[in-house]
Parts: structure tokens; C-alpha cells; sequence
């Protein structure tokens, strides 16, 4: 190299600086958009857990030719399956930032399915999520009379 000539290969101090500040403009943008997304993810995935949940207990009644009942407790947000009046199948408690409420139907909060798959009693479920966008923070979950389990937004 000559003397006097100086290199300008590399980034200078100022260059760096600048491409930090961006990237940390950028951060502060984006995370608050992925609290919304992480709460509609939850509340999707709960949604699905407990469509496949009330299609397990429709298949159980099925199997066993015996009536499956699903009983919802809103207070405590959790539901419960139990097959023949007995054998408790599944047991499970919504996440904390998911509520349960009853929106149609379950007369005594409680559904479920006879022998031959048909619903005991029909009726909607809504779950909404805290920390969802509230534009889409609801699903609702539906036992239709013929014992079909839907999720709509």
C-alpha cells in the first residue's frame, strides 16, 4: 500500500452504528405484534385439542356402544370426558390465558354422545384468548345434533 493512501475496505464505526439503531427500530416494531400471535396460536391449538377431544369421545361412545358424556365447567375453564358414567377419559384444564364459557345448548353444562354417535345433547362452546388480537380472539366449538364436531372462528 502507498503511503497516504488509506484502505477503504470495511465498515466504519458510524456505518455500524446506524445498522444497529435500524434493527433495534425494527425490534421494538415487532415484538409487541408477536404477543398477538403467540395468544392466537394458543388459542388455536386449544381449539383443535378440544374438537379432537370431543371427536375421541364420539368414537368412544361408538367402540363401546355406551353413552360418553363431556361435562364443561366455565368457573374453572376446564371440561371433562367421562365413558359409561364412570371411566374418566380425558381431564383437562384450559390454559391461563383461555376462557371457557358455555354459548348455546349443554343443558347443565354438560354434552356428549350415545352409542350410536349421535349427540345426548348439542350445543356451542365459545374459548377466548387475553392476549389474542381482539378481532380474533374467539373460537367456537359446536356439537352439531348428529354428533359433528366444528371450530369457527
Amino acid at each position: 500500500m502507498k503511503p497516504g493512501i488509506r484502505s477503504t475496505q470495511g465498515f466504519s464505526l458510524m456505518e455500524l452504528m446506524i445498522v444497529v439503531v435500524i434493527i433495534g427500530i425494527l425490534g421494538a416494531v415487532a415484538i409487541p405484534n408477536m404477543g398477538g400471535w403467540h395468544g392466537k396460536r394458543q388459542l388455536n391449538s386449544t381449539a383443535r385439542t378440544m374438537a379432537n377431544h370431543m371427536n375421541l369421545a364420539r368414537s368412544e361412545a361408538v367402540t363401546g356402544n355406551r353413552v360418553v358424556t363431556i361435562s364443561f365447567n366455565p368457573v374453572d375453564d376446564s371440561y371433562q370426558i367421562v365413558a359409561g358414567g364412570t371411566t374418566i377419559v380425558e381431564q383437562v384444564t384450559m390454559p391461563d390465558a383461555i376462557d371457557l364459557e358455555i354459548l348455546t345448548g349443554f343443558t347443565s353444562n354438560t354434552g356428549g354422545f350415545n352409542g350410536r354417535g349421535l349427540a345426548t345433547v348439542s350445543g356451542s362452546i365459545v374459548l377466548t384468548s387475553a392476549t389474542a388480537a381482539s378481532a380474533d380472539n374467539k373460537r367456537t366449538i359446536t356439537i352439531s345434533p348428529g354428533g359433528s364436531v366444528s371450530i369457527t372462528p
